[in-house]
């Protein structure tokens, strides 16, 4: 077995407990903790955040030294009219999560988001900024937040934003289903981000998690983790949409920038949501590379025609 830095090769291999295994992030999680120790990714049948004396059996089951919270409730707009279920699962599940982390003594490590904020600044967002969500999701991760850091002060919680990867649901993937089909695109341009590719961000999280498995005493509380400048959706669109022609997997297709107002998505998104990452690089040398880099990368490595796997 490979040993991560931080992680004596004399010593036996930490247990890591992993939630939403098998989702977009989790998937990338899975290979790069896999270094790190025998990495548990439950199926929801047997770990079911909507149900919590699931999550109290597991970590009291497995016992694992370092959990990774990659599971939630992510459909934005479906959660202004499934609140319930949502709060469940992003909120409630957190708190419960922290208790039976702290019986055990075990490091968490929790996955946030940018929808914390109202998205009204015009700097990047720093972990100390005044929170205000704007839509049931972001209020639902929110919540989760402080659940979490009340039951087990000592979690450690990663904002990231508008994540992609080979799977699941994102923009990348949903972009060029369309541009292969040949339609048209109509994308907002009027809020801005900044895209993360969901692999560097589970190495990352490994390098974090491998201090944490080690004994690492690194102060618990929130870390901003995401790709390095900014752009908006449209200017997003448009640099997929060159790379993937690039590829000749893709013709040239309309590609026209409409407002928010225009989309008029059931729930509302932040104008701006850049985050700082001063702190995650100062405290673990964490630094994501800039969006662009990222998607460049991402292109070159993707498989062909990923995005129409089902």
């Amino acid at each position: 077995m490979i040993r991560a830095q931080g992680i004596s090769p004399g010593g036996a291999a930490p247990a890591l407990l992993l939630t939403g295994g098998s989702g977009q992030l989790g998937t990338d999680l899975r290979e790069a903790l896999a270094p790190l120790g025998v990495v548990h990714a439950p199926p929801t049948a047997s770990l079911d955040l909507a149900r919590p004396e699931t999550v109290r059996a597991a970590v009291a089951s497995l016992r694992p030294r370092v959990i990774v919270t990659a599971g939630a409730y992510t459909a934005v707009d479906a959660a202004e009219h499934d609140v319930a279920r949502c709060m469940a699962i992003n909120a409630d599940a957190c708190g419960v999560l922290g208790e039976a982390a702290a019986g055990i003594g075990a490091r968490v490590v929790h996955f946030s988001t940018d929808y914390v904020f109202d998205g009204e600044g015009d700097r990047p967002w720093r972990e100390d900024d005044r929170t205000g969500p704007r839509q049931v999701y972001g209020r639902s991760k929110l919540a989760g937040e402080r659940a979490l850091l009340d039951a087990c002060p000592d979690a450690m919680i990663l904002r990231t934003s508008w994540l992609y990867g080979r799977s699941g649901r994102n923009f990348v993937r949903a972009i060029l289903r369309r541009a292969h089909a040949g339609q048209p695109l109509r994308v907002v341009a009027d809020q801005t981000g900044a895209p993360t590719w969901t692999r560097p961000l589970a190495a990352a999280t490994a390098r974090i998690v491998a201090a944490l498995a080690s004994g690492d005493s690194a102060p618990g509380g929130i870390y901003h983790v995401s790709a390095a400048g900014a752009t908006t959706w449209y200017d997003f669109a448009a640099e997929i949409v060159r790379l993937w022609e690039a590829r000749a997997e893709i013709g040239a297709v309309p590609l026209t920038a409409i407002t928010s107002a225009e989309l008029a998505a059931p729930a509302a998104r932040p104008r701006y949501s850049v985050l700082d990452g001063a702190r995650a690089e100062a405290t673990f040398g964490v630094r994501l590379a800039d969006w662009r880099e990222q998607i460049g990368e991402f292109a070159r490595t993707a498989p062909p025609r990923f995005y129409l796997d089902d």
